[in-house]
């Protein structure tokens, strides 16, 4: 498993994509956690919880994409 806490938050668009990128080629390898506030990093997620106001809550990925 590999955790990336807010991996992106410091980067200008043009890297976090390049990051992105390669952090979903190692999807079909192991485990990803990937914790972030922008819907852009979460939008290629199969699944998303959103924690607010003390409660955990399954979101539809699709949902984070329209939203973006």
């Amino acid at each position: 498993m590999l955790i990336f806490d807010e991996a992106t938050s410091a980067l200008d668009q043009e890297t976090e994509q390049a990051v992105m990128d390669a952090i979903r080629t190692l999807a079909h390898q192991k485990t990803l956690l990937i914790i972030s506030h922008r819907p852009t990093t979460l939008a290629g997620c199969d699944l998303v919880y959103e924690v607010a106001d003390g409660k955990i809550t399954l979101r539809q990925p699709a949902a984070l994409r329209s939203s973006a």
